[in-house]
């Protein structure tokens, strides 16, 4: 009887240690899909976590994203509220939310999740700068400058982010500001940021 105890903790322990494996896995490939800047290889990388660790954190992550990406936004949020609701200190999934309620045009829930996810992590770029396009379309650009200014603080010289700076500071009227803005983003290569340098900027002959 003891031996058959033995062995059948020893199973739970193996199971155990599998599952612990799979799921640091499956947090790893959502890292490298979570960085990286190629469109197919986060399909796939969040392909296989749904199937490998369906019921993880970022396997639900997935399971939403996937959803949003297929056109089924009901689903995506259901999956997203469940993921909310089981894993609360993961603020990835409160910032995934945040952007469906913006798609639905929830202007209050996204700006509450987005609060929740900076809160959580206040160091989070990508939350700062879709807060500060959320605000910037609802045209709150005080707001706005004020959260692509942090994100700038947080990750400097990404150019879309300073081109958003200067076409903040153009809407509040400080058009010096904007142009030194504008200068910094097309030296980053901004393509949009020339075209408004020569409209605004630069004195014609």
């Amino acid at each position: 009887m003891k031996d058959w105890i033995l062995l059948l903790v020893g199973a739970i322990l193996l199971t155990s240690c599998r599952n612990e494996k799979i799921e640091n896995a499956s947090a790893e490939k959502f890292e490298r899909s979570w960085n990286s800047d190629s469109a197919a290889l986060v399909l796939k990388l969040r392909t296989e976590i749904v199937l490998e660790s369906p019921q993880s954190a970022e396997g639900l992550y997935c399971k939403s994203w996937l959803a949003d990406q297929k056109g089924d936004l009901k689903k995506a949020i259901k999956t997203v509220d469940s993921l909310a609701i089981g894993y609360p200190g993961f603020e990835k999934g409160i910032y995934l939310r945040a952007n469906l309620k913006a798609k639905l045009n929830d202007y209050p829930g996204a700006l509450s999740d987005f609060g929740r996810a900076i809160k959580k992590n206040p160091t989070f770029f990508e939350a700062f700068v879709n807060r500060g396009t959320l605000h910037f379309q609802n045209k709150h650009t005080d707001l706005a400058l004020k959260d692509f200014q942090k994100a700038n603080q947080i990750k400097p010289n990404n150019k879309m982010v300073v081109f958003n700076i200067g076409n903040a500071f153009m809407l509040l009227g400080k058009p010096d500001e904007a142009c030194k803005n504008w200068i910094a983003a097309d030296s980053l290569g901004n393509a949009d940021a020339k075209i408004l340098l020569v409209k605004y900027c630069y004195e014609t002959p």
